[in-house]
């Protein structure tokens, strides 16, 4: 039998098995029937949330990730469909987000007023991306006052726990 000898090793068994040292007995030696592992990959959540409007401005996909979990992107999708007499204020279709305290684009289409276009991107990644606790992901796109135009986001994530 090996002896543990690191108490912080003790203390994280004591705080992850939840054990109580004063009605339990602690393991302090590992043998054939106690041994110590630690989970690589935390427990999570994946989802996914999408939004499809024709309404005019901009429109939210998720209004504001978690305060107690750390959210992670791992994939943005982004579509438009309009005619050739749809007018926008913007010429581009932008999915952006708050990361490291800083809003960013993620991802955009860039379009010609008053042109028709069907156009989806998929933007899967690889390395989630960590977005900022209570942040929005949001869509712009600005108003349009003719024609028709549809938008639409997708957009893959997980939550894990740090508490």
């Amino acid at each position: 039998m090996a002896q543990i000898e690191r108490n912080s090793i003790i203390q994280k068994a004591i705080n992850e098995l939840r054990l109580n040292p004063s009605a339990e007995k602690i393991p302090k030696e590992t043998s054939d029937k106690i041994q110590l592992g630690y989970s690589l990959n935390p427990n999570y959540t994946e989802e996914v949330k999408s939004v499809a409007t024709s309404s005019t401005g901009n429109f939210d996909i998720v209004s504001a990730t978690s305060s107690v979990k750390d959210t992670y992107l791992t994939f943005v999708t982004l579509s438009i469909a309009k005619n050739a007499a749809a007018n926008t204020t913007t010429e581009s279709l932008i999915l952006r987000t708050t990361i490291n305290g800083a809003s960013r684009d993620i991802l955009l289409i860039n379009f010609i007023d008053l042109t028709a276009l069907d156009s989806t991107i998929t933007l899967p990644l690889p390395y989630p991306l960590k977005v900022d606790r209570n942040s929005a992901i949001t869509v712009l796109n600005g108003n349009f006052t003719a024609g028709v135009c549809r938008r639409g986001a997708s957009v893959g994530f997980f939550e894990v726990d740090r508490t």
